[in-house]
């Protein structure tokens, strides 16, 4: 879909005449983001405090590199496997907190994208889409935000499945649905909302500013809101598990939103297949870092992946 009445001669005019210094800042900012993103997930762990930033990093750019390589974000399971190996945490409470972090995150784009509205025009299905995604996020969020208050009744159901079935008892269900309870605590501790949401909003700008750089790098003079809506749309788009490193799903989203301010589809074609590589390859250098880190390799991450 992102190819389809493509003229590939503009597109590769396009290339050529590109300004890849713009690219330096872009990497740099890309930086600022998953830094915040890394301290932010340290605060979701609440009630466990003090956990290395570095695992902390390594663990988060391990499972973007997961995602990269691996289809249905598999790198998500990857993350929470790796922090808890390195750090002694559960991994199921590990998995909670990614969980609480992608709501943080949809809610922190639909913020993003109530404040630009007033900027563009949004086409009728596009409204449509976002508004239900903001609801379905806002209730699952307050559905996770009630689980630990019938942690004890979930927990005899486990009980009650292990004293009839025992081969679940391999399984370990009760320990893991404790883990994963405590993991959803941070949902109910107001004062952590601003830490939370301030680290989500570094890390959300940061990403927009990057954005906007490799758009210099097109010449493409057009409002810095520009680039954070295509965060907006493509971030929340990619909400569905899809392609390894969202190939495809990432262009054709890029290329719609572009649109929508007057680019021609070559040209915008150019700046999303530049973009996705910039992304791709910074996410990607961040799992090799990791797995130095943590003194892991492809296969541990494969083996963990199936």
């Amino acid at each position: 879909m992102a190819l389809r009445g493509v003229q590939f001669q503009k597109v590769w005019a396009a290339l050529l005449q590109a300004d890849y210094l713009y690219l330096i800042p872009a990497f740099l900012l890309l930086l600022v983001a998953v830094l915040a993103k890394a301290v932010r997930w340290g605060v979701l762990f609440y009630p466990i405090e003090g956990l290395s930033r570095k695992h902390l990093f390594a663990a988060m750019g391990i499972g973007y590199l997961g995602n990269n390589i691996l289809p249905a974000r598999i790198g998500e399971l990857i993350r929470a496997y790796v922090i808890g190996a390195a750090t002694g945490t559960s991994k199921s409470q590990a998995l909670a907190t990614i969980v609480v972090e992608r709501l943080v995150d949809i809610l922190t784009l639909l913020l993003f994208m109530v404040v630009l509205l007033p900027t563009l025009r949004l086409p009728v299905w596009l409204q449509r889409s976002l508004a239900t995604l903001g609801v379905l996020t806002v209730g699952a969020t307050l559905l996770f935000a009630l689980v630990p208050a019938v942690e004890r009744w979930l927990l005899s159901i486990v009980r009650w499945l292990e004293d009839r079935v025992p081969s679940s008892r391999k399984l370990e269900l009760r320990s893991k649905v404790a883990g994963f309870m405590t993991g959803l605590a941070v949902l109910r501790v107001p004062r952590l909302a601003i830490p939370i949401f301030g680290w989500s909003l570094v890390s959300w700008i940061a990403s927009g500013l990057a954005y906007y750089a490799v758009m210099g790098a097109f010449h493409l003079h057009l409002p810095v809101t520009a680039a954070f809506w295509v965060v907006v749309i493509t971030s929340l788009g990619m909400v569905i598990p899809s392609s390894p490193g969202y190939v495809g799903v990432f262009h054709y989203l890029t290329v719609v939103t572009l649109g929508l301010f007057g680019v021609t589809q070559g040209i915008a074609l150019s700046y999303a297949l530049v973009l996705h590589a910039v992304v791709y390859i910074f996410l990607s250098a961040t799992g090799v870092y990791g797995m130095a880190v943590e003194s892991l390799n492809f296969g541990d991450i494969a083996s963990v992946g199936r």
